[in-house]
């Protein structure tokens, strides 16, 4: 690219005259080159980079770790709470099916072990006041209170079926706070039955306060298994 520049020249013999000088941009050029040549280094180069995207893929690698380690951390707690939770009901299971061996006039607590349970056992929503004991079972409705006839009723209960409150070994070799209720229900147009209802907590929690379990079933006089006095 060509220039024009004009400049005025004072001559002694014409006076002023207007000289005109063409030239090339040679010098801009020049100068361009030479900013260029001498801006820092650190602008031009790329050294660093490498360093920033290991930072940032160290960081990413992290977050992924720490996610898989979480995940490994709650299957861990989703398989233990599993675990005590099925010993739990196989505990539960088992007291229940000590109650479907007892003749039904055997299916009671006992009152002084009722009057001596801690404030867990009483808070529960399954406990009554008119709970089915030694004391009081005779004055239930027949056959509910014995025998057809009223009479005592000749056999009595294991101590772990009486028992309201008790240690249960589970089949993890815990021991299990079990608690028993046993009152007496009326179905929808069918006669009394025994309801006993059967509440297994967490052996991890001292004040019986979270149950795992809870298992109920109703006990016919006239369906019961062995239910002649």
């Amino acid at each position: 690219m060509r220039f024009v520049r004009a400049r005025l020249r004072l001559r002694s013999d014409e006076g002023f005259g207007l000289v005109v000088s063409t030239g090339h941009f040679r010098r801009t050029r020049r100068q361009s080159r030479h900013v260029l040549e001498t801006a820092p280094q650190a602008a031009l180069s790329d050294e660093g980079f490498g360093l920033i995207e290991l930072v940032i893929a160290m960081t990413v690698l992290n977050i992924g770790i720490l996610a898989i380690v979480a995940a490994f951390n709650s299957g861990a707690l989703a398989l233990r709470r599993a675990s005590v939770i099925s010993s739990a009901s196989a505990v539960a299971d088992g007291q229940m099916e000590t109650y479907r061996a007892l003749r039904n006039c055997a299916i009671y607590l006992d009152h002084t072990q009722v009057a001596a349970a801690p404030t867990s056992y009483t808070s529960d929503s399954a406990y009554n006041a008119t709970q089915i004991l030694d004391n009081n079972r005779g004055s239930l409705a027949t056959p509910l209170n014995g025998s057809p006839s009223g009479t005592a009723c000749p056999v009595a209960p294991p101590s772990t079926a009486s028992n309201p409150h008790q240690q249960i070994t589970g089949p993890d070799n815990r021991s299990y706070w079990v608690d028993t209720y046993i009152v007496v229900t009326t179905p929808t147009n069918a006669e009394p039955v025994k309801q006993v209802t059967i509440v297994v907590h967490d052996p991890n929690d001292s004040a019986n306060r979270r149950s795992l379990v809870r298992e109920s079933s109703t006990f016919d006089y006239n369906a019961a298994t062995d239910t002649g006095a």
